[in-house]
């Protein structure tokens, strides 16, 4: 069992988290986790009408003093309306 502090999540805010996403975000909590999922972060976020706080890991790619995010299959995810403010 994944304790949601563990994934910076609160009992009341706390959306279903996929199982997959918690183990990733369980073994990001851990040094051996973070040596093992090496250019991987957890990144949160408020919903901006749900105002519920969403937790997803993802990849990360350093470009000079920038981080950029990768997102697999991006266009089908809907939490970059959160970031970006646009609809389609």
């Amino acid at each position: 069992m994944v304790r949601e502090e563990a994934l910076g999540m609160t009992n009341t805010a706390a959306p279903a988290v996929p199982a997959h996403n918690r183990l990733v975000l369980t073994a990001l909590a851990t040094d051996v986790g973070r040596r093992v999922l090496q250019r991987m972060c957890a990144v949160r976020y408020t919903g901006r009408r749900s105002d519920r706080t969403v937790i997803l890991p993802v990849a990360y790619a350093l470009c000079g003093t920038d981080v950029m995010v990768l997102v697999g299959n991006a266009t089908a995810k809907q939490c970059r309306h959160c970031v970006t403010g646009s609809r389609r």
